[in-house]
């Protein structure tokens, strides 16, 4: 899912990221929740860094309660955006990443190209 040239994209994932986060530090992060997207874009950062990224940290990414960021996976998944899979190292976690799909959402996002999901 990675490859030649996403690098710049996901550096711009980067960075709208922590451009999140210092805005909660001015702003109520209440006022502007958007758990799914801060989960899709910390697995599309990962993604372009070959991390694999735990569904618990999936969740802290979210910046809201557990519970809230896995009803939020569980939709972005119904929506073919993310899958999970058991961590063959590890029987007790369970990774999360993008689908192929969710990653061309994301890439399209950032390099500004326009990906249809119906």
């Amino acid at each position: 899912m990675t490859g030649r040239g996403s690098a710049p994209v996901a550096d711009r994932a980067r960075i709208y990221y922590a451009e999140r986060r210092r805005r909660e530090k001015h702003l109520p992060g209440k006022l502007f929740g958007e758990p799914a997207w801060d989960i899709l874009l910390d697995l599309f950062i990962s993604a372009g860094e070959g991390k694999p990224v735990f569904v618990s940290s999936a969740c802290l990414a979210a910046n809201v309660p557990q519970t809230t960021a896995l009803r939020r996976i569980q939709i972005l998944e119904e929506h073919g955006l993310v899958e999970r899979e058991g961590d063959s190292g590890d029987n007790r976690r369970t990774i999360v990443r993008l689908t192929p799909r969710g990653h061309a959402a994301m890439a399209g996002f950032f390099d500004g190209s326009v990906v249809m999901l119906g």
